[in-house]
């Protein structure tokens, strides 16, 4: 139980052999973001035992793709078709000094592609 004016020195956790991707969409690396893209996952052998997706930025400040993460629960990471797997995954973005809505979602297409196949190793 933390009391008040108590320091937080230090926070332990186990180690797992969770996967990471992040993506940060900006024009330079001062600048605000568009949007960001985390990913998370966690492999058994040749099976993608869990993963986590976010997107932040996005008209509801943030989604996590928790349907696309239950399609690729238990799936065979060899037998994985990043290209058919993002075809008809859009997040709804707001036009932004930094693109368009539809282009915005293209990008995010992309980096969702590069960080599955990242992960999974395409």
């Amino acid at each position: 139980m933390l009391r008040r004016n108590s320091l937080v020195k230090e926070v332990k956790f186990e180690k797992d052999r969770w996967r990471s991707y992040y993506f940060r969409a900006a024009r330079t690396s001062f600048d605000y973001a568009a949007f960001t893209l985390s990913i998370l996952a966690k492999k058994d052998k040749n099976l993608v035992k869990d993963i986590r997706i976010v997107v932040t930025g996005c008209a509801r400040k943030f989604i996590r793709l928790e349907d696309l993460e239950e399609e690729l629960k238990g799936k065979e990471i060899q037998h994985l078709n990043f290209d058919d797997i993002i075809k008809d995954i859009n997040v709804d973005f707001r036009g932004k000094r930094h693109g368009s809505s539809e282009y915005l979602n293209h990008l995010f297409q992309v980096e969702l592609r590069r960080g599955l196949s990242k992960i999974f190793g395409d």
